[in-house]
């Protein structure tokens, strides 16, 4: 199994999760999507811009265990969370090493 296939469960993860983030409850959206969307956005920050200035945030896959703390890639420690959220807690976690 390599690094990144846990990249394959996003759209399970997103389905599971409604597609809000686990963390803040920001409905996400894969940004694979985003091109198939008229009128979508996408801007440097992570966040889609759609019709009438509704934002989502790009969906990402977060580790609620991180990997270096012996957290693994299975389904039962990935969740949906959108890229604002996974980066603050790469930076917590990194703070906290």
């Amino acid at each position: 199994m390599s690094n990144n296939s846990w990249w394959q469960y996003l759209p399970e993860l997103w389905e599971r999760a409604h597609g809000v983030c686990h963390y803040c409850g920001t409905f996400t959206i894969p940004a694979r999507l985003v091109p198939e969307i008229e009128g979508a956005v996408l801007t440097k920050k992570g966040r889609v811009v759609l019709w009438r200035g509704c934002y989502w945030s790009v969906a990402s896959v977060d580790h609620v265990v991180p990997r270096r703390d012996g957290g693994t890639n299975r389904r039962k420690n990935l969740v949906l969370a959108c890229v604002q959220c996974n980066g603050r807690r790469n930076k917590q976690n990194a703070s906290q090493t």
